[in-house]
């Protein structure tokens, strides 16, 4: 899962860029980068939706088993 968020992040390191510049240079975040949030918030589902596909999951559990990791979500107790 890590490496599906590090995707995401890479494939839309310029949305990132723009929302990160626009909310340095103002302390309404909320209200001035309204724009650079949208288009960083789309770039993100059309990554997502694509992880959440049955052979993404897939290879994320035969990844997790190459290394021999736990298919099973991490319960902390």
């Amino acid at each position: 899962m890590k490496q599906i968020g590090a995707d995401i992040r890479n494939k839309c390191r310029a949305e990132i860029d723009e929302y990160v510049n626009c909310s340095a240079e103002t302390n309404l975040v909320m209200f001035k980068c309204k724009n650079e949030a949208k288009e960083l918030y789309k770039c993100v589902r059309i990554y997502q939706k694509d992880a959440a596909t049955p052979e993404a999951q897939q290879k994320v559990m035969e990844e997790r088993v190459r290394k021999g990791e736990s298919v099973l979500k991490e319960i902390h107790l």
